[in-house]
């Protein structure tokens, strides 16, 4: 196996470990992107799965903007070297 293939293919691996988790805990994924230089981030539909989280301490609020009148929060779970966010409009 050639040197510059493995680190997709880890990556490949600990995205498909965590949509295996994401899926049994409930989420609705949306979209899964895998880059070059961040972690494998799957973007889910919110849910009181992901208020939970919030409130366990287990997932933190990494965005926040004000456009247009809407205050829109983005918020990411770490899970299997891999990042699983969500946004809300409050």
């Amino acid at each position: 196996m050639k040197k510059h293939t493995q680190p997709i293919q880890y990556e490949m691996e600990n995205a498909n470990k965590a949509l295996n988790t994401v899926i049994n805990m409930g989420f609705v994924v949306l979209h899964l992107e895998i880059g070059k230089h961040s972690r494998p981030t799957f973007t889910v539909v919110s849910t009181s799965i992901c208020k939970k989280l919030v409130e366990l301490g287990q997932a933190a609020r990494f965005f926040d903007d004000h456009k247009d009148g809407k205050h829109t929060v983005k918020y990411q779970y770490p899970l299997n070297n891999c990042r699983v966010v969500w946004k809300e409009t409050l």
